[in-house]
């Protein structure tokens, strides 16, 4: 067979863990029949190629986490059809998240039976690689390492139920789309540790097969939507340091939730159970910041009035008082005579220091001349 004929034929490849190097491999343009693609761990640098949605249409899974790539995620990605799972985490991808995502229609469908796992997860190889005869085989698993609510999780069998985004660790900015919401066939959602800003999609409920949402790490504002209560198969949730607001959305499903502290830590202006933090209101918007502002101004200008006022009532009466004033400006001469003194002295020693090293360059120059 040739080696053109063996590299169309390839529908998975597997370099975990390896020390590669170079840009993203030309060659996989050749492997129109790839479904996975699976290179976490390795050193590969430059952009994601453009070509890869119109070369490798069959893909299913690529997993790229911790690597050198750079550059913004190309809007082709999006048009890969058969894509289920993208992990780009742990890497220095910056740009946006591209509003495009709802091309990704694998994601869409979730459990759809036309899918099949590209892994060859259960079959016999020799226990002696290097005796064929030897007779003894054993069962050898096939794995795919995902990562999913903050765990290592390696998967075989049922990987073909796996949908899902990872995007942490990287330097994306701007808002998280809309469109994101679109994708209902998601189980597993991860945008942490980025730069992301604005608000939580207001329709991020319609994602009820999510089972992790990891959001945690950006400088996301606003309110938490309520529709978050929808999310029925949410059992993983992290929001913390963000710049979140207002009133915790209420729900059967958030209250089966783990540690709130957890979850919601370094958004201090979030309020409501599970925290212990009342909200002043029926509902606490992002008025509740503006509110904290206003108080914040206030504060520093009754400080600021408060000084000038004692500095006016000090000024006044060393007007008025005359032995106050003789001694106010008796204290004043001897502090600046003091700093004078402090001052000359200062230069003086610096100035003798700085002689005595010239002239001890000059006595090392001239032993030198005399040497040569």
């Amino acid at each position: 067979m040739s080696p053109d004929s063996t590299q169309m034929q390839l529908s998975a490849l597997i370099l975990y863990n390896n020390d590669l190097s170079g840009k993203f491999p030309e060659f996989l343009q050749h492997c129109q029949e790839l479904t996975l693609l699976h290179l976490p761990h390795n050193k590969f640098v430059g952009e994601l190629p453009i070509w890869i949605a119109e070369k490798l249409p069959r893909l299913s899974y690529l997993q790229l986490r911790y690597n050198l790539f750079s550059g913004s995620i190309p809007v082709q990605l999006t048009k890969l059809e058969n894509l289920r799972y993208l992990d780009l985490a742990y890497n220095r991808i910056s740009g946006s998240i591209p509003p495009t995502l709802g091309g990704l229609k694998a994601m869409i469908q979730g459990n759809s039976t036309k899918y099949t796992n590209p892994l060859v997860w259960n079959y016999y190889r020799p226990r002696n690689p290097n005796d064929f005869n030897d007779g003894y085989y054993v069962k050898y698993h096939n794995s795919l390492l995902v990562v999913v609510k903050g765990q290592e999780l390696y998967y075989t069998s049922t990987l073909v139920y796996m949908v899902g985004l990872d995007f942490s660790c990287n330097n994306l900015g701007g808002d998280i789309p809309e469109e994101i919401t679109s994708l209902v066939g998601l189980k597993n959602l991860n945008f942490s540790h980025n730069h992301l800003t604005g608000n939580i999609p207001e329709k991020i409920g319609l994602l009820r097969y999510v089972e992790s949402l990891d959001l945690s790490f950006n400088m996301i504002s606003g309110e938490i939507p309520s529709s978050l209560s929808d999310m029925a198969s949410l059992s993983y949730l992290n929001l913390s340091f963000n710049n979140l607001s207002g009133r915790i959305p209420s729900g059967n499903q958030l209250q089966t939730l783990g540690d709130p502290d957890f979850i919601y830590i370094g958004n201090y202006y979030l309020c409501g159970p599970p925290l212990s933090r009342n909200c002043s209101g029926p509902e606490v918007t992002t008025g509740l910041l503006e509110g904290h502002s206003t108080e914040k101004t206030y504060f520093h200008l009754g400080l600021a009035v408060g000084f000038v006022m004692g500095l006016w009532l000090v000024f006044i009466g060393l007007l008025f008082l005359k032995t106050c004033r003789f001694r106010y400006f008796q204290l004043s001469d001897k502090l600046q005579d003091s700093i004078q003194t402090s001052v000359w002295k200062t230069s003086a020693e610096w100035f003798h220091k700085s002689q005595r090293i010239q002239n001890k360059k000059g006595q090392g120059q001239a032993s030198v001349s005399e040497g040569t």
